[in-house]
């Protein structure tokens, strides 16, 4: 999973990064904020290496023509990649075309080795890639802060969470078809709540509108535009430090759910009815919500 950070990033996504990155991505995150410039690669650098909290340890020539760069970000290690014009910066993994090589993960173990370096699974957006792991605890993710569709009406208590992500073109069908009034009105129907809570496996531009559709009362209604790769969110007028921060918060709770429940692929879609989660069956589709529908008793709504 690339993340790209475009030179003409707005500065509202720059605030964004400080609050949405942790750890040890936070003081290459901040370096980023300003991105590369045309001049090289070799200036980008040099602007890295007076960051605090960064430490340059070496470059390499990596796939694609791009340059790598091996570097402690307050400590831990981490390998980013600029293209050699130095106008675009890439974090996350490169893995060959085959699937079974992952260049990240060596360049972390040439240039750390002994060192315990995960290296996380690039989260698909592959409707046959949907979880299989068994049932979950339906109060955590009750707990859990999303955007809310519609409330559970029937005494069944069922509900319906979608785990997504503003990049992911599935996702963006599956939102469309739920928010079709067709498929909108059966749900209502049979009493179903619907949650949905965005992740950011695409790094930190759906980060930021994560943030800022869970820390503003954006709705369910007005999310469309989020989905486009292009779009930022308005933030003209909004205490935004104060909204990100509650969306951040709420955005690290769901990301701690989605690690514990090792989900790696969205859109995911589980079903609750009493204490029990579990993944609804088949692919995450809007026709699986319907099969899901469909098999529910007449009384549910009631």
């Amino acid at each position: 999973m690339w993340r790209l950070h475009s030179p003409r990033r707005r500065r509202g996504g720059r605030l964004a990064v400080a609050s949405l990155v942790g750890g040890a991505l936070l003081a290459a995150a901040e370096a980023a904020a300003e991105p590369p410039a045309p001049g090289g690669y070799e200036q980008f650098l040099e602007r890295l290496r007076q960051k605090p909290g960064i430490t340059l340890i070496d470059t390499f020539d990596a796939p694609a023509g791009l340059k790598g760069v091996a570097l402690r970000a307050r400590g831990k290690p981490m390998i980013l990649y600029l293209d050699p014009a130095g106008e675009n910066l890439f974090l996350g993994l490169i893995l060959d075309a085959g699937g079974q090589g992952n260049h990240t993960s060596d360049a972390l173990a040439r240039y750390f080795p002994g060192e315990t370096v995960p290296a996380p699974a690039p989260a698909t957006a592959d409707p046959v890639a949907a979880p299989t792991h068994p049932g979950l605890a339906a109060a955590e993710l009750r707990a859990l802060t999303g955007i809310r569709q519609f409330p559970a009406s029937g005494a069944a208590g069922r509900e319906l969470f979608i785990v997504f992500d503003f990049a992911c073109g599935h996702c963006q069908r599956l939102y469309a078809a739920l928010a079709a009034p067709a498929l909108a009105a059966r749900l209502q129907a049979a009493g179903v709540g619907v949650t949905w809570l965005p992740v950011d496996f695409s790094g930190e531009r759906t980060a930021f509108k994560a943030a800022v559709a869970l820390g503003t009362t954006v709705g369910f209604d007005h999310l469309a535009p989020y989905f486009d790769r292009d779009w930022a969110p308005d933030v003209t007028g909004v205490e935004i430090y104060p909204a990100v921060d509650r969306g951040a918060k709420a955005l690290a709770a769901i990301m701690q759910w989605v690690r514990g429940a090792a989900l790696t692929a969205v859109p995911a879609l589980y079903v609750t009815q009493g204490v029990t989660a579990t993944p609804l069956a088949g692919p995450p589709t809007a026709a699986a919500v319907e099969r899901w529908l469909e098999s529910l008793p007449l009384s549910a709504a009631n």
